[in-house]
């Protein structure tokens, strides 16, 4: 599955995604800082370091977001795409 994920690199005040949006990725937190709230409630909901994760409601109930995640300071993320994933589980099924 390493071979899946993709790095992406944000700078600070970067929105990684929006509350409301569908989500296709899942997030793991490599360096930085992100934090997920509530856009339209204004409610902070936690704030991510390194070696955390992200986005996995969306990714895995492919329901839309259900939070906003904006990066307080440089952040290096690493992404799965829902539709490597999904292969991945195919093949892992076909062996």
């Amino acid at each position: 599955m390493t071979f899946e994920l993709k790095k992406e690199t944000y700078t600070n005040r970067d929105t990684v995604f929006e509350e409301y949006e569908f989500g296709q990725k899942l997030y793991i937190v490599t360096a930085g800082d992100i934090s997920l709230f509530h856009k339209r409630t204004r409610t902070h909901i936690k704030d991510l370091k390194a070696d955390e994760f992200f986005g996995e409601l969306a990714f895995f109930t492919g329901q839309v977001r259900t939070a906003t995640a904006k990066c307080r300071t440089f952040a290096e993320v690493m992404t799965l795409d829902k539709r490597d994933f999904d292969r991945l589980c195919d093949d892992s099924r076909d062996s």
